[in-house]
């Protein structure tokens, strides 16, 4: 299940800190994104870790959506985050 980490922001103050990176309940380093995928009103984000790779969503609203688990692939993360997108549309 994928979490909201700025769902109690502002939409400018979000927007601010996802240019940041910055995420209160799921703290993390500033991280490479290695691929950007659009669907209507979505955005699927991929960042490289140490460990692995993240996937990061964005809805319309700005929300940041992330389900916390580390993928040993950049194309395992993507097919999380296409996932849930289908799921929620």
């Amino acid at each position: 299940m994928l979490l909201s980490c700025y769902s109690n922001m502002g939409k400018a103050e979000r927007f601010a800190t996802l240019e940041s990176r910055v995420c209160e309940e799921h703290p993390m380093d500033v991280t490479p994104v290695v691929q950007v995928s659009a669907r209507v009103g979505w955005i699927i984000e991929i960042s490289q870790q140490d460990d692995g790779y993240r996937c990061w969503v964005i809805n319309r609203e700005l929300d940041v959506l992330s389900d916390g688990y580390v993928y040993a692939t950049s194309s395992a993360a993507l097919a999380a985050g296409r996932l849930f997108v289908e799921r929620a549309a």
